[in-house]
């Protein structure tokens, strides 16, 4: 939830496909104060992550 805070590993969403869309799909957004910044700066490459989101159906 908005002003919510979250610790490093923490899971903080999952990737679905409610709606009318055409695959699964997730928005995510990182902000300062009222500024959008750029999540790759606080995000480090995780091999569970990527094996999650390689795997179909």
């Amino acid at each position: 939830k908005r002003g919510e805070k979250v610790t490093r590993g923490q899971v903080i969403a999952r990737v679905g496909s409610t709606g009318n869309v055409s695959e699964p799909q997730l928005h995510f957004e990182l902000r300062r104060g009222q500024r959008a910044v750029d999540p790759r700066e606080f995000l480090t490459p995780s091999p569970t992550a990527v094996m999650r989101g390689s795997i179909s159906g």
